[in-house]
């Protein structure tokens, strides 16, 4: 007869600056690790945020080059300094944050790495 352990559910809930970077942390030491995020409506009601009416137009309307923008400048990283890591030239970078080109999957990765963050964090399907 074959047993089988199930994992236990363990719900954490972390707020405030730096929760990309302690994610970033366990992502790294438990791959397998599922991140879920929620919100409190103004009925004190709390629902997984993608079910949010705001989640779903963000999701609709935001494009590569939005994310792509939002992420530079959140690291408070220039145009240039992002361009002088991952080797992709400046107007291009700009051509992107504008939507005016696609980002590649090879782009996506570079970016990516020197953004810490994911490629499919642009909203990309490999």
């Amino acid at each position: 007869m074959q047993a089988v352990e199930k994992t236990h559910h363990i719900e954490v809930e972390i707020n405030g600056k730096g929760v990309e970077s302690i994610k970033k942390v366990l992502k790294d030491a438990f791959p397998e690790m599922v991140f879920s995020y929620y919100y409190e409506s103004k009925d004190n009601e709390v629902s997984e945020v993608r079910e949010s009416t705001w989640y779903k137009y963000m999701s609709e309307n935001t494009k590569p080059g939005d994310i792509l923008k939002a992420r530079r400048t959140n690291q408070e990283m220039t145009v240039k300094e992002l361009s002088e890591k991952t080797g992709i030239a400046v107007s291009n970078i700009y051509l992107i944050e504008s939507n005016k080109r696609p980002i590649g999957r090879a782009t996506a990765k570079k970016l990516a790495q020197a953004l810490n963050c994911e490629a499919s964090d642009f909203q990309l399907s490999f």
